[in-house]
């Protein structure tokens, strides 16, 4: 169970990221 907390952790903190880079230039395009 822990292993599992700790792999979506990574995986959320790796794609978290991208996509706040993708918010940032979608608003500054607007």
């Amino acid at each position: 169970m822990l292993k599992l907390s700790r792999l979506v952790h990574f995986h959320g903190g790796f794609l978290s990221i991208p996509m706040i880079q993708f918010a940032v230039i979608y608003l500054y395009r607007q």
